[in-house]
């Protein structure tokens, strides 16, 4: 139960690829269904398949290579279904170790030269209510850096960021949250309303240049004091 039922052993410096391959599997006239399949019904703990490499891989070295250049409506290359997981996840990607640079990761995702299109897309059809969010960006240890850099140097007319919901139904939620801890700090709600907890004795607004335009409603001190201190306020 242990030992192995097909056995392919290769000592030597083998440099063949594709149909050269150590193992080659060609079914050229296949238009539907499976050309290599592995069936593991009573598996629980252990590993389908299983790649595994001692050799340090550089530059176009790889364990495991897609390429489907000709696809133009595939609805995917790479398909992982698991819909009855609970608390586990469909994919799992560890690397970045200490040595990791700053060009180095653990998942990098190019569209190429597309102009349209998505490029990472996140969704989930449910009602979600959940807590974690649908995207959880976790680096609770970092202490300095950078967590989200999103670079949009050649925007014209563009957003680097939007957020959409819906007015009528949005109420107590908000597009924008800052947190310090369970406390909001700073939030912007439905129809760009913004609250800013602030602290005593503290600037909570600063505008170094510019001015402030109003140009309906007031502008209300409900305590504490208004003042300009170079300019006026007209």
């Amino acid at each position: 139960t242990t030992s192995d039922v097909i056995q392919f052993i290769g000592s030597g410096v083998f440099t063949g690829m594709g149909a050269d391959a150590f193992v080659n599997v060609t079914q050229s006239g296949g238009t539907s269904g499976d050309i290599f399949s592995v069936i593991a019904n009573g598996l629980t703990t252990g590993t389908a398949t299983l790649l595994s490499s001692t050799g340090t891989l550089i530059t176009t070295g790889r364990l495991l290579e897609l390429v489907g250049n000709s696809a133009t409506t595939s609805s995917g290359l790479l398909s992982v279904s698991g819909t009855a997981l609970t608390d586990g996840f469909a994919g799992l990607f560890t690397g970045g170790g200490t040595g990791i640079t700053a060009t180095g990761g653990v998942l990098d995702l190019t569209g190429g030269a597309s102009v349209l299109g998505t490029v990472l897309r996140v969704g989930t059809t449910g009602v979600y209510t959940g807590g974690t969010g649908v995207l959880d960006i976790n680096a609770a240890s970092a202490t300095a850096g950078n967590i989200v850099t999103i670079d949009g140097a050649g925007l014209t007319t563009g957003t680097a960021l939007q957020i959409n919901t819906v007015t009528a139904t949005l109420t107590s939620g908000l597009y924008f949250d800052c947190r310090d801890g369970a406390a909001s700090d700073f939030s912007i709600g439905d129809d760009g309303v913004v609250i800013i907890a602030g602290t005593g004795g503290a600037n909570s607004l600063t505008i170094t240049t510019g001015n402030v335009a109003i140009s309906a409603g007031s502008l209300t001190a409900t305590a504490g004091n208004f003042t300009a201190a170079t300019n006026q306020l007209v």
